[in-house]
């Protein structure tokens, strides 16, 4: 850049000395104009010849996130959060049981720290492993973490609403006295149980009796009519579930976002 600017005053140097020259007074100083202009002249093809072309180091390429995460785990192979990060990254790469491996020992490593098993808690919810999901944040709260964590309640709600389709989720199939208390939905619970009737169990008459005790409970709950819609599709009406889908995703819907992604994913499917 220096190099660039004094390119750039001796150009800007031809002009004015002709410009100084032209004004100024006598024909000698005209006369040396010529020099002048041979001296800028010469000046400016030195630089010229003289400048060294810029080398601008290559962009780095970007990181593999599994290579990183295994040299994370190779340097500090103690520490259960790049172990998780490890877990994720072979998750996402297809090789479920290493992934499992690498889980594994970050659990191990991590004891009873509710920050870790949040944070596995939205791993697996992101992935749409709902079980685990379900089950890492059940482990948080039990090892001390604030129910009133802001987003975790959703969160739950979410791991239990599609973790009621998994047969994976077997604890949904008893009708074990399990209560949720605030900021934690029952209903949403019961709306998890319901689908899991309709999936799993294939009870079609137990999934309607099961909505129907979600929505005693509370019939405003988009969780809840989200499932309702759902199980009046399969028993053939639709045109009431497009109703309710149709209410889940208006502009003053106060819904989750997943509720509303999910009904609007419904509607162009029912």
């Amino acid at each position: 850049p220096k190099k660039r600017s004094r390119w750039l005053w001796a150009l800007l140097l031809i002009p004015l000395l002709c410009l100084c020259n032209l004004l100024g007074p006598g024909n000698r100083q005209n006369e040396r104009l010529p020099d002048l202009q041979a001296t800028a002249a010469a000046g400016f093809v030195a630089e010229l010849e003289t400048e060294v072309a810029v080398e601008f180091p290559s962009p780095t390429p970007p990181t593999n996130p599994l290579t990183a995460a295994q040299t994370a785990v190779a340097a500090n192979p103690e520490d259960p959060y790049a172990q998780l990060d490890l877990a994720a990254a072979l998750l996402d790469s297809g090789q479920r049981l290493p992934a499992q491996r690498a889980y594994e020992q970050g659990v191990t490593l991590a004891g009873e720290d509710p920050e870790f098993s949040l944070l596995a808690g939205d791993m697996f919810l992101s992935r749409e492993v709902w079980p685990q999901a379900v089950e890492l944040y059940g482990r948080a709260l039990s090892y001390g973490a604030d129910p009133f964590t802001p987003g975790l309640a959703d969160k739950v709600h979410q791991a239990l609403f599609f973790a009621g389709a998994d047969p994976a989720f077997v604890s949904l199939a008893t009708d074990e006295d399990f209560t949720l208390t605030a900021p934690f939905s029952q209903a949403v619970l019961e709306a998890a149980r319901a689908r899991y009737a309709l999936y799993v169990l294939e009870d079609a008459e137990g999934a309607a009796n099961r909505v129907q005790a979600a929505l005693a409970l509370e019939p405003d709950n988009p969780a809840v009519q989200l499932a309702q819609a759902e199980i009046l599709h399969t028993s053939g009406d639709t045109p009431a579930a497009q109703r309710i889908l149709t209410a889940l995703v208006a502009a003053d819907s106060e819904a989750p976002a997943w509720v509303k992604v999910t009904a609007r994913r419904w509607l162009n499917e029912f």
